[in-house]
């Protein structure tokens, strides 16, 4: 099984890390590895990341002081990682279980795509849900150009990349490929790797 780099940014965040960070350790994949970048936190976050690093040597701590942008502690972490996979989840946020199977099954079945990403569901501390964020961003079924997958508007949170996947590369190629996922359905989108 290749291995996933699951990368948090963290901020501040000491009343939710332990959940996000159990998120990911329940997952079905077990070669990962978990880089959560302590942006400079204030509180008690960074105490609580390192108890549970002691637990599980699957996560690593990294600190930076305070950037006050996430993109940068997540291009630490992007820097840092080891994985054939990477993806990112935010300090506030949880991976819903299996969801890593799931997309790894993805490239599994299309081998051609280095992009996975799924639509969310927001919770909120009541116990609600909302509903479908892509169906609120006007979610294209097809994209025929790079320029239009460039212009997809998805949660960086839902997507898992191959290590050659342009946003990690930092440059985008002719033509990308890439497959969204909705709970309800699931579309393939593929384009040839160049």
């Amino acid at each position: 099984m290749p291995k996933v780099s699951v990368i948090i940014p963290a901020y501040n965040c000491e009343r939710y890390i332990g959940q996000a960070i159990e998120s990911v350790l329940c997952q079905g994949v077990r070669n990962l590895e978990l880089l959560v970048v302590n942006d400079g936190s204030t509180d008690g976050t960074l105490s609580i990341v390192k108890f549970l690093a002691e637990k599980d040597s699957r996560i690593r701590v990294l600190s930076q002081a305070n950037s006050g942008k996430p993109a940068i502690a997540r291009n630490v972490g992007i820097r840092q990682s080891s994985g054939e996979f990477i993806c990112f989840l935010d300090a506030d946020d949880l991976f819903f279980p299996r969801k890593l199977e799931k997309q790894l099954d993805v490239f599994r079945r299309y081998p051609h795509l280095n992009l996975v990403f799924h639509d969310v569901k927001n919770l909120y501390e009541n116990g609600e849900e909302s509903g479908s964020y892509l169906g609120r961003a006007e979610f294209r079924d097809h994209v025929a150009t790079t320029s239009a997958a460039k212009g997809m508007d998805f949660i960086c949170a839902t997507a898992i990349f191959t290590t050659s996947c342009p946003p990690i590369a930092r440059a985008w190629p002719s033509r990308t490929s890439w497959y969204a996922a909705q709970p309800w359905r699931l579309k393939a989108h593929g384009f040839p790797k160049t």
